[in-house]
């Protein structure tokens, strides 16, 4: 579905789960309609002289293509993430933190709620637990339920549903949510990618939440 694919590409544009530095440098081509594939450690630039230690040992000088783009992956962890840096996409985004409880209940709290949420549900969640007070017994029981087997089953999970704890009747939510682990291998929190559609009159929308395709 292609909502989907916006809403997971969102996601994964924000949010990098920690990795080892690394960088990636697209080579001018060598001779026409051709270039050359080079993958290891840059370890040093020189204006536009690029040197890459190579697996093998040998380094290669690659000449960059003026204007050419250097992406990095930095490792951090989830205490790193800091709401100012994930830029416009946050207006869409929700972070659910996970907490243990003894006797290995889990509840959940509100880290971040991104503005375009709040507009929509006219209330700002941000620091609040998931629970009756916030959504109402019923709806509480259920996200409850929904975010469990998320922490439990560690996969990405796709979801829709209406409005109805917060009298928004005529609008569906429709969200891809992803388990991120911490340095334990524990699902630490939960990110969401949100987006919100007005449901039209006599409509009866697919409601689910099911695993996300991962191939």
């Amino acid at each position: 579905m292609r909502r989907t694919s916006f809403l997971a590409a969102v996601v994964f544009a924000v949010v990098s789960l920690p990795a080892f530095a690394q960088a990636q440098a697209q080579p001018q081509a060598q001779a026409a309609g051709t270039s050359v594939r080079i993958r290891g450690t840059i370890d040093k630039l020189d204006g536009r002289a690029l040197s890459v230690k190579e697996r093998d040992g040998q380094i290669a000088t690659v000449t960059l293509a003026p204007g050419a783009a250097i992406e990095t992956l930095v490792k951090r962890s989830l205490a790193d993430i800091k709401p100012g840096e994930l830029g416009p996409p946050i207006r869409n985004l929700n972070i659910i933190e996970v907490l243990r409880q003894p006797g290995g209940t889990l509840a959940f709290r509100h880290r971040l709620v991104g503005t375009g949420i709040i507009e929509w549900l006219s209330h700002d969640a941000t620091g609040r637990m998931v629970d009756d007070a916030l959504y109402g017994e019923a709806a509480a029981a259920e996200i409850i339920a929904t975010l469990t087997r998320i922490v439990q089953t560690a996969l990405p999970y796709h979801r829709t549903a209406r409005l109805d704890h917060n009298s928004r009747k005529f609008a569906l939510m429709e969200s891809v949510e992803l388990p991120l682990s911490d340095e334990s291998h524990d699902v630490a929190m939960i990110l969401r990618g949100v987006s919100y559609r007005h449901i039209g009159a006599g409509t009866e929308p697919d409601l689910f939440f099911k695993p996300l395709p991962l191939d």
